[in-house]
């Protein structure tokens, strides 16, 4: 008698550490992932080529898979302004194996075997940007007490508290935006806007009206297609 393979269904592929972050996830495109966002989507990618590709889970490689939301995370931060690059902004390298470190701490955290104070430094950090950019340098509104500036008349709405090179530091009309990124609990920010280019902007407009034209294609022929099966029942 043949044995019974069970269907392997995303559920069924549910680890500890899965559980333990809240299963797996895309990123949103309104925001810059957290760092529980991006093994979220780690967990997805592993899931995806488990289930689509029907690979062995022991044979898929998790490294391969850092690398690749590494790219991923990049070209978020890239797509908000082209200057978020290096080395404004860590390499592929360095984000990968920030995604690396991250990934085996709570995979130790989740199954109840890391130190009482590993838990809760990482667990302070789980819900925060994963933050790529080098200079970490305090970002201050206008008006606050320690602003570099008189609030009646400045424009700048934002400053940074910086003495880092000037190749190291974040584009200034990105500090607004950064600094509500940085200060964010969880996955949406109080801004709630990714900044897309126009050149981004114009192709996932083309690819919505593709996809748009798609689906109204396919609607049309399962209406022909349902329309053809109804007359041939009545003729019968």
């Amino acid at each position: 008698m043949a044995s019974y393979v069970a269907k392997k269904t995303r559920q069924s592929l549910n680890t500890k550490l899965s559980v333990y972050l809240g299963g797996p996830r895309k990123f949103l495109r309104t925001e810059f992932p957290t760092l529980c966002d991006s093994l979220q989507r780690c967990l997805d990618l592993q899931q995806d080529q488990i289930l689509t590709h029907e690979k062995d889970p022991c044979n898929v490689t998790i490294q391969e898979i850092f690398s690749e939301v590494a790219i991923e995370i990049a070209i978020r931060w890239s797509t908000s302004n082209r200057e978020f690059k290096e080395p404004v902004v860590c390499g592929r390298k360095a984000i990968e194996q920030r995604l690396s470190r991250a990934w085996a701490t709570f995979s130790e955290i989740a199954r109840g075997k890391a130190l009482k104070a590993t838990k809760e430094e990482w667990e302070t950090r789980l819900d925060k940007l994963l933050d790529i950019s080098v200079c970490r340098c305090r970002i201050v509104l206008c008006g606050e007490d320690d602003a570099p500036c008189n609030v009646e008349t400045c424009d700048a709405q934002a400053h940074y508290l910086c003495k880092c090179d000037s190749k190291l530091r974040l584009p200034k009309k990105e500090l607004i935006w950064i600094k509500a990124q940085r200060e964010k609990k969880g996955s949406v920010s109080s801004m709630q806007e990714f900044q897309l280019d126009a050149e981004e902007t114009a192709k996932l407009r083309k690819k919505d009206s593709r996809k748009s034209v798609d689906q109204a294609r396919l609607e049309r022929q399962r209406e022909e297609a349902l329309k053809a099966k109804r007359s041939k029942n009545h003729s019968i």
